[in-house]
């Protein structure tokens, strides 16, 4: 039977999943490619894998042997009983087992947070291919990406080329990132209110007649209107025109003039 199957293997050229390959556990192997490569042999969908990566050195199809670390590129369609989530939870064991903390796509060591690995999990597209939906009808399909250090190698020039190379944060600097990049929108969302609120009273001090605007469509159109009226706290607003923001004579196509009682912290005096 055996020997049937490789036949038909090298007829249809493709090549066959390994249908002997058992899913691996957190302990199968420190080597986090090698684990994906188990994994991958054992999960994926279908005899035939028309999508195989070609892989000049004759070995794993999917592992690159490199001279700085190991690389671990595939992308394939799950079978029915293997989940992105499953993977998801053998990355994160994995990681653990071998003393590390899974975060932001980086097995980091929890004491020094150094990098061990990287993985990132996502389509077809994120290892260059194209995702084939008849091929993956029958179930989910998976693009998996894992760096990890070459044995030959150092741990400072493994944490050099992590940082250099792939983009390696440490789960510290990952959240004072974060924290940073929130503190940056919190003050751009005050400035853009505290602006809303200076130009809102401008209009509401305004005169019945004053031409005022308001952008549209993430700013590249502008509505263009007159105050006809007003009260303490809204306008009343004959809107006239939607042009383009950078070329006001050209007119936004469909748009029909209409009047509308609102706030003023949503327009701007244009005159």
């Amino acid at each position: 039977m055996k020997y049937t199957v490789l036949l038909s293997c090298i007829l249809l050229i493709s090549g066959c999943v390994n249908m002997a390959a058992k899913k691996p556990t957190v302990s199968y192997s420190s080597s986090i490619v090698d684990t994906l490569s188990q994994y991958y042999e054992a999960s994926q969908a279908g005899l035939i894998s028309p999508y195989k990566l070609f892989d000049p050195s004759g070995k794993n199809p999917g592992i690159v042997d490199g001279n700085e670390y190991r690389m671990f590129r595939r992308w394939w369609c799950l079978d029915s009983s293997s989940t992105k989530g499953e993977l998801e939870s053998l990355i994160n064991g994995h990681c653990s087992a071998n003393g590390g903390i899974y975060k932001n796509g980086w097995c980091s060591d929890k004491i020094s947070e150094s990098p061990i690995y990287k993985v990132s999990i996502g389509k077809a597209g994120m290892v260059g291919e194209k995702s084939s939906t008849a091929f993956c009808s029958a179930g989910e399909d998976i693009g998996v990406l894992a760096y990890e250090k070459n044995s030959k190698i150092s741990n400072q020039s493994w944490l050099d080329i992590s940082t250099a190379k792939l983009g390696f944060e440490s789960p510290t600097e990952f959240t004072q990132r974060l924290k940073m990049e929130r503190e940056e929108k919190w003050r751009t969302l005050q400035e853009k209110l505290k602006k809303q609120a200076e130009q809102g009273n401008l209009v509401l001090a305004s005169k019945i007649g004053t031409r005022i605007c308001k952008d549209f469509d993430r700013g590249d159109h502008v509505y263009v209107g007159y105050i006809e009226d007003k009260t303490d706290e809204k306008v009343k607003i004959n809107v006239a025109q939607a042009v383009y923001k950078r070329d006001a004579r050209f007119t936004v196509n469909g748009f029909q003039p209409t009047l509308i009682w609102d706030y003023p912290n949503n327009w701007y005096v244009c005159e």
